[in-house]
């Protein structure tokens, strides 16, 4: 017998919310110190079950950051797939030349790839990570 689970993005809060102590309990991530965040607008929505540290999976995010965002360096302990629902990012892992990626790509980025971008349209993009996140900032 299989088990269903539903979940509507439009239900679920922004879990980059400060707790009240400057800090968010992120699913799958844990305990994530909001000035890290630099000067990133928008929201992260889980779409797993469970909040907080409670989650328990699967691992999928739905991101919506506004254009001038950056996404500073950092990887993550999975796997996890990227497709970009709408807008544009400048995509850059340290020395490699930046990529544009917008509407309708796909990445896949093995765990431990150091990456981040620049949103250079308000974009919108799905995360599927085949285990729970863990964020290492640099």
């Amino acid at each position: 017998m299989s088990d269903v689970f539903l979940a509507n993005s439009a239900d679920r809060g922004d879990v980059m919310k400060d707790r009240g102590d400057g800090i968010a309990n992120i699913p799958g991530i844990g305990e994530y110190r909001l000035s890290r965040k630099g000067n990133l607008q928008g929201i992260t929505r889980y779409l797993g079950r469970g909040e907080g540290l409670d989650a328990s999976g699967p691992w999928v995010y739905l991101n919506e950051f506004e254009k001038g965002s950056v996404i500073k360096f950092h990887q993550h302990n999975a796997a996890r797939i990227e497709f970009i629902i709408e807008g544009e990012i400048e995509w850059r892992e340290p020395g490699k030349t930046p990529q544009r990626f917008g509407a309708n790509h796909m990445s896949y980025v093995d765990a431990g790839t150091v990456y981040g971008y620049e949103v250079l349209e308000d974009v919108k993009i799905l995360l599927v990570f085949n285990a729970a996140p863990t964020l290492s900032s640099l």
